[in-house]
């Protein structure tokens, strides 16, 4: 150890060890505290009352110097990293996918995109019906998030459903700073609820996994809301295996979101699942979706990815 301090101090620059002094001797009357518990009243190098030379505080200074040379960039980083994304999200995105139902039978089209905007993400999905799948069951349907750069919690949340005559409009808007949740159902304003951060929409979870998730891990938990109810969402991985899309063969993680009351972007049926297969690499691209609904299951399968 005496060796190693002994290295330290050597490598300091002669400036740092002049102004030391120089310092001490313009500080107010200071009460300094020694190793072996003794203690002096002194402005530094003019006292002598305790028989401590002078230059054990000059190597106790230069030490100091040293380990905050050492330790605050470190610090600094810890508290930084932790609103920081595993995964860095491309400047932009946008992906297609084919819908169809039971995997064999097209029945329409979706959209995904990302776009870096100024200190935020906006993200949007769409999903319609094919032209011949209209006269029978009319699909129009837009999602719409954004986030804040570090994905740290979502701020704006719109859902606009139109499915055969059903029609319906979301707008959920998140502050993180005080904690709450203000929604409008089909311009109506609902109950407010409290949610401390980090806190996803169910269309912008697919994102928080995909860029804050280790994916190493067999799951993962996210909490999330969709205005009227606020659950923790289970992310949990069920195997890695290879897929093969229109886009192209990937090797792929398997995912099952688990929640027990929120409606999410994939309305199920009650006890039926959602599955979601990733790219196994960055920027882990949602390959696959398949939701079983009341009347079998939806499949939607990428068939074009662009980013830059």
């Amino acid at each position: 150890m005496k060796n190693f301090l002994t290295a330290l101090k050597l490598r300091q620059s002669s400036f740092i060890l002049k102004l030391v002094p120089v310092s001490a001797r313009m500080a107010p009357s200071i009460l300094l505290i020694w190793p072996d518990g003794c203690s002096s009243v002194g402005r530094g190098p003019d006292n002598k009352a305790d028989g401590v030379p002078y230059k054990h505080l000059q190597n106790y200074v230069v030490l100091l110097i040293i380990l905050i040379g050492l330790f605050v960039p470190s610090i600094l980083n810890a508290s930084t990293t932790t609103t920081k994304t595993i995964t860095s999200p491309p400047e932009f995105e946008r992906l297609k996918y084919r819908i169809s139902w039971q995997g064999l039978l097209k029945v329409g089209e979706g959209t995904i995109s990302l776009q870096h905007k100024t200190k935020s993400y906006l993200l949007e999905m769409t999903a319609k019906s094919i032209r011949a799948f209209d006269l029978f069951f009319k699909v129009r349907d837009y999602f719409k998030s954004v986030v804040p750069e570090d994905f740290s919690s979502f701020s704006i949340y719109e859902k606009r459903i139109r499915e055969g005559r059903y029609k319906r409009h979301d707008l959920v808007y998140y502050s993180p700073q005080e904690e709450k949740v203000t929604y409008k159902k089909n311009s109506e304003p609902m109950p407010e609820l409290h949610a401390s951060p980090p806190v996803f929409d169910p269309f912008s979870i697919l994102f928080a996994y995909r860029f804050t998730c280790d994916k190493n891990h067999e799951s993962c938990t996210l909490s999330a809301t969709d205005g009227k109810h606020l659950d923790k969402v289970i992310i949990k991985k069920i195997k890695r295996e290879k897929l093969e899309v229109p886009f192209g063969s990937f090797d792929s993680i398997k995912v099952q979101p688990i929640w027990e009351r929120m409606h999410g972007v994939f309305r199920k049926k009650k006890g039926g699942h959602i599955y979601v297969w990733f790219d196994s690499r960055p920027p882990f691209i949602p390959l696959k979706m398949e939701a079983e609904i009341f009347i079998g299951k939806v499949v939607a399968v990428l068939i074009d990815y662009e980013s830059h």
